[in-house]
């Protein structure tokens, strides 16, 4: 089907976005259409905005309407995408809320060395230099360190799943972390997924020296990405990093965009839980913590705290995360209809206790 022609077809809505995130969009559309519909006297203002370039920083978007229209957005409490994916794991059925994400701390790491003739090799090749240093970061974890989103969902499988809790102390640890962890039963993406949940993640993804075959380069560089857990900004990023790394490459941060961590224990978390119990009977909520970035980190500049959730049914022959900038993105019409009539139910009582917290 034509990427961008949202096509229904065998069950499915197909098209770019439509399992992250233009599904989200129309069902959050959706139902703020209906709660004007039904006419509907709530106890707190219900603002929907929407912008387009959350994939690459949101600067232009979210970023902007922080900075020039605060009083358009302001509120206490915001539901943003990154959880609400239902997972079966060891035999239980799990859904994850957004509770945390990790910021954005990426940088360049840069060799230098003396140019020469490349007939000649150089002790202090610029590309050799920054190709170690690359090599190490690489090969070697950054510590382990433990939010409180992540050890909330440990608890939390560990309770539904007993077989699971001797190996909680392990994944704790950092010298037995990545062992127990393999040792967990689930999907190998999940416990990659865990295992950056524990750390600051630095991984190489472009690099550049030289233009001519022959001439030995003066310079070398490394772009690195990033992901910092809560509690750290990028300068405290980067002194983990400087002992893997050695003395001998430059680092310079390229984006410091702050990680961040909402309550585990809110009105606005308990009322998700309460309607999914309804919506999903015997299924676990996990707090979570989403490895990459969302537009929250610019909405949370003004106070609000941000939840991610959009309710999605586990559907095993057509899982949504491989299809999420991939081919044949797709999502299937029961789960859109699904999501929209969780988030009608949460927003609506949510916004409509008698209690402002």
């Amino acid at each position: 089907h034509p990427p961008f022609g949202g096509v229904i077809a065998d069950g499915y809505l197909w098209g770019r976005g439509a399992a992250d995130m233009k599904n989200m969009a129309a069902m959050a559309a959706l139902v703020l259409c209906d709660i004007k519909a039904a006419g509907l006297k709530l106890r707190r203002d219900i603002i929907f905005m929407a912008n387009a370039d959350e994939e690459v920083g949101g600067k232009l978007g979210a970023g902007w309407m922080v900075d020039h229209h605060p009083d358009l957005i302001r509120a206490e409490y915001a539901i943003n995408e990154g959880g609400g994916g239902a997972s079966p794991i060891g035999g239980a059925m799990f859904y994850t809320v957004q509770t945390a994400e990790k910021g954005v701390a990426r940088f360049r790491m840069t060799g230098h060395g003396q140019p020469g003739h490349g007939s000649v090799p150089r002790d202090d090749n610029a590309v050799v230099r920054l190709s170690a240093a690359v090599a190490r970061l690489g090969a070697t974890p950054l510590p382990l360190h433990v939010t409180r989103t992540v050890e909330g969902m440990l608890n939390s499988v560990a309770a539904a799943l007993p077989q699971i809790k001797p190996l909680i102390p392990q994944i704790l640890d950092d010298k037995t972390s990545r062992a127990a962890i393999d040792h967990l039963p689930m999907p190998e993406e999940y416990r990659l997924a865990l295992n950056a949940q524990l750390r600051n993640t630095a991984t190489p993804t472009i690099l550049s020296a030289g233009s001519k075959i022959n001439v030995i380069p003066s310079v070398a560089e490394a772009q690195v990405d990033g992901r910092s857990l809560p509690g750290f900004d990028g300068q405290g990023f980067l002194a983990e990093v400087r002992p893997i790394v050695g003395d001998e490459v430059g680092l310079e941060l390229l984006d410091d965009s702050p990680p961040l961590e909402a309550d585990l224990d809110s009105p606005l978390y308990h009322t998700i839980v309460g309607v999914m119990q309804t919506q999903l009977p015997g299924a676990y909520p996990l707090p979570s913590l989403v490895t990459g970035a969302t537009d929250a980190k610019h909405v949370t500049r003004l106070g609000t705290r941000v939840y991610g959730f959009s309710a999605m049914r586990y559907e095993p022959k057509v899982p949504t995360m491989p299809l999420v900038h991939g081919h044949d993105e797709r999502i299937s019409v029961d789960n859109l209809f699904f999501m929209t009539q969780t988030e009608y139910e949460i927003v609506t009582r949510f916004a409509g206790q008698g209690a402002i917290a």
